[in-house]
């Protein structure tokens, strides 16, 4: 295990053997950083990074060992042929692919940095442009720049399509994909994605300068578990999500998730299955549920019975095949079936809310305090607002007690 520390005005990384009894320390390194902010092991465990606060750039690499292999500066190398840029501030958003073979970086200036793990040089630079119209025939290049037509006849660049999917209602639009089954209900889907045959520009919010912690650049990278595809999200154009092929021969933008509100929570599936499998899931704050994957999209609205489940966020379970949505009072379970194509809401019955009566107190026999104090604490009858499986164990076990 390591740890950072500040010891006299230097960043120092301590390394502890979590083998001992003791966790005792067993060897310390100085780091070049000039504030470091966080600390991260690769996910095959062979490489360690830390990286500088936003005020400054610098990112070190070093081994399992402690020993610094590379220090690197997000602005301060040459992409391509374009000269070194001068922005301050430093990185927004990291993270490892899992084969830590890929790093990516995410900078304040709407830019994702991909760096490989033989010589630590930059693989890729992918631009995210805003306020830019993007052709779904002629999509971007492997950096991200918008390819023009004239570009494209002159042989100067290879098109990559890209897929661009925007959030509509149904009745506005006759186009759309898929839905979920023939036997989903129709008062579930409220809207769904339209597919853009013209070119598309995803618009920024204004941000204000003079507020601290301003809402811009990559706030998020995310990786799918086999490292095909890579997710990223710019923080003054929240509503969009771009989708990156990595696993291939080319890296390209192959979806553009477009969508009228804020993404609020974004997740893989955490299965390692094929690239053509590959599923994300992501909600916005319009409490919708999306799911894509190279085969198209789907587009959900949750509701339990009596009324809507506006999700706030959202988690996969181990096995793939459920969604755990998650509300401010409540939470439920979306199940999952991929080998029919179908998606069937299922809530808990009734949808679970957290108690609001209190906990007793420790007692004099050490019993866990967050278990209730008295079988009184959670009445088991008509009224309680335990789900039914909870129920039953209750009425068991006061059963158990007066016996």
């Amino acid at each position: 295990m390591c740890m950072l520390e500040r010891v006299d005005a230097k960043d120092v990384l301590h390394f502890y053997d979590t083998e001992d009894s003791q966790w005792c320390r067993f060897k310390s390194t100085t780091l070049s950083t000039r504030d470091a902010a966080s600390v991260q092991w690769s996910p095959d465990g062979r490489y360690i990074v830390v990286f500088d606060s936003l005020l400054y750039d610098s990112i070190n690499i070093l081994n399992s060992d402690g020993k610094t292999l590379h220090s690197l500066h997000l602005y301060g190398v040459n992409v391509g042929n374009k000269p070194a840029s001068h922005f301050t501030l430093g990185i927004r958003s990291f993270n490892w692919a899992p084969s830590g073979h890929i790093l990516a970086a995410g900078r304040y200036d709407n830019t994702c940095l991909l760096y490989n793990h033989a010589n630590w040089k930059v693989l890729a630079e992918l631009k995210h442009p805003l306020d830019i119209p993007i052709d779904p025939i002629l999509g971007l290049d492997c950096c991200g720049e918008i390819i023009e037509s004239r570009n494209f006849e002159r042989g100067s660049v290879k098109p990559h399509k890209v897929a661009i999917y925007i959030e509509r209602l149904i009745e506005e639009q006759p186009y759309y994909c898929r839905q979920l089954t023939a036997t989903t209900r129709a008062e579930e889907l409220k809207d769904a994605y339209v597919i853009s045959r013209l070119p598309y520009t995803v618009k920024s919010t204004k941000i204000d300068p003079k507020k601290p912690n301003p809402k811009i650049g990559v706030g998020l990278c995310l990786f799918s578990p086999n490292g095909g595809y890579l997710a990223t999200r710019v923080e003054n154009a929240p509503h969009a999500i771009w989708i990156w092929s990595i696993g291939g021969l080319h890296i390209s933008l192959v979806g553009l998730l477009c969508h009228s509100s804020a993404v609020t929570s974004v997740q893989w599936d955490p299965r390692l299955l094929p690239a053509e499998f590959t599923r994300l899931a992501f909600c916005t704050a319009s409490g919708r549920v999306f799911i894509w994957s190279p085969e198209g999209c789907l587009s959900m609205t949750v509701e339990k019975p009596g009324s809507p489940f506006p999700v706030k966020t959202l988690s996969w379970g181990p096995s793939g095949d459920t969604l755990l949505l998650q509300s401010s009072k409540s939470f439920c379970l979306l199940h999952l079936k991929s080998a029919e194509g179908e998606a069937i809401f299922k809530p808990l019955e009734p949808t679970w809310t957290a108690p609001s009566r209190g906990r007793g107190p420790l007692e004099e026999n050490n019993r866990d305090p967050q278990t209730p104090a008295t079988h009184s604490t959670f009445p088991a009858d008509a009224k309680s607002d335990l789900p039914k499986w909870a129920l039953s164990a209750h009425r068991l076990a006061r059963k158990t007690f007066r016996e």
